[in-house]
């Protein structure tokens, strides 16, 4: 395998024609901007408990990535880590991860589900937008700041879960979600902003707060 690794930071992967399976370093600590993108022959990756920061667009394209297994040590996945990463089915974020960034996720049509945990406090705009594949979500209660378009045109979304703790639906965040049927708003949510829920035309269920 072919890394360039400088002062723990990796900056580049140089892909070889038979290397499907990526295992990265132990002494990398930050995964760099742009290190994997557009890497086409990888189909899955292994992430160390090392790594602290998976860097802007680090895996974007890689359109035959199909699993990521993630460290303990991860604590940002910045935007447009995994962008359009179309063959990506399952995702489990590690606890101790702080935030997921601005379309880290959009576009991986495959995704059927994603694990947020405990320790998120901040999802970013689009983070899972067009994600066509996803069926339900939980959000948990730590989550104190969402960004606009998180789960826009996930049109096979038929469950959303807002855990305590949660105060906005943010503008767009379900729109053309087609398919979504319930909706679980808890006590702490004050607002429901603009076009939270359009087109969502198969909605049947809303629990809404006093």
């Amino acid at each position: 395998m072919a890394f360039e690794i400088i002062d723990g930071v990796l900056i580049k992967y140089y892909e070889e024609i038979l290397e499907r399976e990526v295992t990265i370093p132990d002494n990398v600590t930050v995964i760099g901007e742009n290190a994997f993108a557009e890497c086409m022959i990888i189909r899955s990756v292994v992430i160390p408990d090392s790594v602290e920061k998976i860097g802007n667009g680090a895996f974007q394209r890689c359109i035959n990535l199909e699993s990521v297994t993630f460290g303990n040590g991860v604590k940002e996945i910045d935007r447009y880590a995994f962008w359009k990463c179309y063959n990506l089915e399952d995702v489990v974020i590690p606890d101790g991860v702080l935030s997921i960034g601005e379309s880290a996720f959009e576009g991986c049509m495959g995704l059927m589900t994603a694990t947020i945990p405990d320790s998120v406090v901040i999802i970013g705009d689009c983070a899972f937008e067009s994600c066509t594949s996803l069926r339900y979500i939980i959000i948990p209660s730590s989550v104190e700041e969402l960004g606009y378009c998180v789960f826009r045109d996930c049109y096979k979304l038929d469950m959303a879960c807002f855990c305590y703790g949660a105060k906005v639906v943010e503008t767009m965040m379900f729109a053309d979600c087609s398919n979504l049927r319930t909706v679980f708003l808890p006590d702490s949510i004050t607002e429901i902003a603009d076009y939270a829920f359009a087109d969502c035309t198969s909605l049947r269920s809303v629990t809404i707060p006093d």
